[in-house]
């Protein structure tokens, strides 16, 4: 269900998930960085190729939806329900995930760099080779992801659920391990 045309939506420079969206100033469509599906029911949508840089997409439902190869770059996707989403090959490099739920998701070889992940849920997914340098994944929980080749370096996983992680050939230099949960198979 992509967004075109001129379609009204509104403005997102406001990153947090609590602003009203019927206060915020409409804009024409056009510039994905303004696109506003927050809260929106997006599950099982084919957007794979989308171009959703900068979207607000807040607490939206995209439940199993096909986000192959998608450009969210600088989306701010908190607090969404992502379960079973296909995301192999998006880039999400600094996007906004806090509390969003991506339990059972395909994010092998994805873009997360400098990404916020802080308090996500990451369980069972899949994240083999993919970029979390420099993420904040403060409080995740990563427990049975399978993490195989993925780049940490420089990344937050202080209070990090790490619990039967799969943490083969992954690069933590310079990551911020002060009280996670060890629990780690190979």
């Amino acid at each position: 269900m992509p967004v075109s045309g001129s379609q009204e939506v509104h403005d997102s420079r406001n990153d947090g998930c609590d602003e009203d969206p019927e206060k915020l100033e409409p804009v024409k469509v056009g510039y994905p960085s303004r696109t506003d599906l927050s809260g929106g029911n997006i599950r099982e949508a084919n957007l794979s190729g989308a171009n959703l840089s900068g979207a607000y997409m807040c607490g939206a439902y995209l439940r199993k939806a096909n986000l192959s190869r998608a450009n969210l770059s600088g989306t701010n996707l908190n607090k969404a329900v992502m379960i079973g989403v296909n995301l192999i090959g998006a880039n999400l490099r600094g996007a906004s995930m806090r509390a969003t739920d991506l339990r059972t998701t395909d994010l092998c070889g994805v873009s997360l760099r400098g990404a916020d992940l802080g308090r996500v849920d990451l369980a069972e997914a899949d994240l083999i080779g993919a970029n979390l340098s420099k993420c904040d994944l403060s409080e995740a929980d990563l427990s049975g992801a399978n993490l195989s080749g993925a780049n940490l370096a420089g990344t937050d996983l202080s209070q990090a659920n790490l619990g039967k992680a799969i943490l083969k050939g992954v690069d933590l230099s310079r990551a911020d391990l002060s009280g996670p949960t060890w629990l780690v198979r190979t």
